[in-house]
């Protein structure tokens, strides 16, 4: 009997841990969108939203395009402060108008696969500090438990009291974003040794894995530093041939043609970025990247001012390349922009 009484008494325990836990997330969440977000702006794409009252939220969507022939099919799963994210396209089969990425034999051509995963994260609280701030929550007649009781509830009804509530949960902890993606696809090449040669074909794997661990701060949002680790393929560039119709004919005949294979080539890129909301419609995302095998460096700074459903989805785009030493600018439009890396 007493040691059932002790396994009651430690599950018990461990679900109060767990509802605390629950709690505070709620709590450093609530802290950190008033932090990021200036008024009227929507952090709906960030994970952890307070507006995600039971902080489980899943999406499956599907994709074609006849134009390039592709199929995706893309599942978002939310859970709490955890995003995670599986992405599969391949070619569509014009009978059976099918996309297969995968089957048993590998990666359909044009194939690609994407597997992500992110994650907020705070320091433990100490028990005894939540233990106060309950305690302040039932003073002012709210319920910690219940997820009632957030700071600005209490500040209405007593400033000391919410100071204390907001020291008591480490409300002001740095708040670190870490996460990272595995990535594959499958490319077809056709090409040939020369001129006068058969041509040949081939496909080949390409693959990449990314980490990523960034700091919210005030002043400067998200900065993120990641580091991405590839091995691709890339074709030579097609060259347009002419020659004789016929041996001594003053016609010529034209065709572009691949000459040389694909040639395998690595890529370690270091990237730096700062990714911050302005106002409630406009964003910045400014970023320095450099590979450390071609030594090649740049500097992109998208600014976000045109507005979509979910929020800013395009703007201005300036760039700088070390290897040409050009300034580029452009106008560009895409997804949603978001406070963490998506």
């Amino acid at each position: 009997m007493t040691h059932i009484w002790i396994v009651l008494a430690l599950s018990a325990a461990a679900a109060d841990d767990r509802r605390d836990a629950a709690a505070r997330e709620a709590q450093k969440t609530a802290a950190y969108e008033t932090a990021a977000s200036p008024a009227n702006a929507s952090l709906a794409a960030a994970p952890g939203s307070v507006d995600d009252k039971d902080a489980r939220v899943g999406q499956v969507i599907f994709e074609g395009t006849s134009k390039d022939k592709v199929g995706t099919a893309s599942l978002d799963w939310k859970s709490g402060t955890s995003s995670f994210r599986f992405k599969a396209s391949g070619p569509i089969d014009e009978k059976t108008s099918e996309a297969v990425p995968l089957t048993l034999e590998g990666f359909s051509n044009k194939a690609s696969l994407e597997l992500a995963y992110s994650k907020l994260s705070w320091g433990k609280v100490p028990a005894r500090d939540i233990v106060e701030a309950k305690a302040i929550c039932r003073r002012v007649g709210l319920s910690f438990d219940k997820g009632e009781c957030f700071e600005d509830d209490i500040r209405q009804r007593s400033a000391d009291d919410a100071d204390a509530f907001r020291d008591y949960l480490h409300l002001d902890d740095p708040l670190w974003f870490w996460g990272g993606s595995l990535s594959g696809a499958r490319g077809a090449f056709k090409w040939s040794e020369s001129i006068s040669a058969e041509s040949q074909k081939a496909s080949h794997n390409d693959w990449a894995v990314v980490a990523r661990a960034g700091l919210f701060t005030t002043s400067f949002g998200f900065v993120i530093a990641s580091y991405t680790y590839e091995k691709a393929f890339t074709g030579k560039d097609a060259q347009q041939i002419c020659a004789p119709v016929a041996a001594g004919a003053s016609s010529l005949k034209c065709q572009s043609v691949v000459v040389g294979a694909p040639t395998e080539g690595t890529a370690k890129i270091i990237r730096l970025e700062s990714r911050r909301l302005l106002s409630s419609g406009v964003a910045i995302n400014p970023f320095f990247q450099y590979d450390t095998v071609t030594k090649r460096k740049s500097v992109v700074v998208p600014v976000y001012f045109l507005r979509g459903d979910k929020g800013p989805t395009g703007g201005v785009r300036g760039g700088w390349r070390s290897d040409t030493k050009e300034v580029s600018i452009s106008v560009f439009i895409g997804a949603a922009f978001s406070l963490t890396p998506q």
